[in-house]
């Protein structure tokens, strides 16, 4: 994640352009502060490599297949809403639950499928609801594919301090985002209005992450950014965050 908010700080520099370098004046210098503070978290004890190493550590038993009986299924179907769902409640955080191993268990991905069986009973003829089982079904493929390159991989003793662990990890990570976006869609549908619903900004994560993944960049209609740009423009006049989920923010900037 350092890495990621990294990329983008520089591009929005770009963006920026002289203004980047300004610590007063145009929005009070909250830019030029945010990218100072930020280039120092990547390399903190909890670095990129650090958990990107622990991550692929794991791989083996994060992407073996994992079948689930029936009963395990629900259990995992219910998980994923209390995960997900903002309507439930969270359980109280139990610290004594902790361990630096998830014993190949990912509710996340190895969840994936029960969502796409959800948003493929939608009934529903949208162009935009075509377009996100498309891509939740390339999320899925991908997963297969991160599986077997996996296990080829690990017949090579050397897996565990190779650079390929270190890249194999960086795609688990985002097929993660991946299966967030999606599961965050499917339980909060009906629940966080309008332009969440309508799922625009989900098509453009997808499509992002998968780029990130090696797929070639699809042409998209421009009616989803366009969407997307205007409730940017919305949430920015009424001072919210730039979120799916609705945040008032409390100060306000001069310049």
């Amino acid at each position: 994640m350092p890495t990621t908010v990294e990329k983008i700080l520089k591009s929005l520099s770009v963006v920026m352009g002289a203004r980047q370098y300004l610590r007063q004046e145009h929005c009070d210098g909250v830019f030029q502060k945010i990218y100072r503070d930020n280039a120092i978290l990547s390399l903190f004890d909890g670095s990129t490599a650090v958990n990107l190493h622990a991550i692929g550590a794991q791989l083996g038993q994060l992407t073996r297949r994992v079948e689930h009986a029936y009963g395990e299924l629900a259990d995992l179907s219910g998980r994923l809403a209390r995960i997900f769902s903002l309507t439930q409640t969270l359980a109280d955080f139990d610290t004594a639950a902790l361990e630096l191993h998830n014993r190949g268990r990912d509710s996340v991905l190895q969840g994936l499928k029960l969502s796409f069986e959800k948003l493929s009973s939608i009934d529903s003829k949208d162009a935009t609801l075509e377009l996100i089982i498309e891509r939740t079904q390339s999320i899925l493929n991908e997963v297969e594919r991160q599986r077997e390159r996996v296990a080829a991989s690990l017949k090579d003793n050397g897996f565990n301090k190779s650079p390929e662990m270190f890249e194999q990890a960086e795609r688990y990570c985002a097929l993660e985002a991946a299966a967030c976006c999606v599961h965050t869609w499917v339980h909060n549908r009906e629940v966080l209005g309008e332009f969440f619903k309508r799922g625009d900004w989900l098509v453009l994560s997808l499509e992002r992450l998968l780029v990130r993944l090696g797929r070639r960049r699809t042409i998209l209609p421009g009616e989803h950014e366009q969407r997307v740009a205007e409730e940017l423009e919305r949430l920015f006049n009424e001072r919210q965050l730039f979120s799916i989920v609705p945040f008032q923010l409390t100060i306000g900037f001069t310049g």
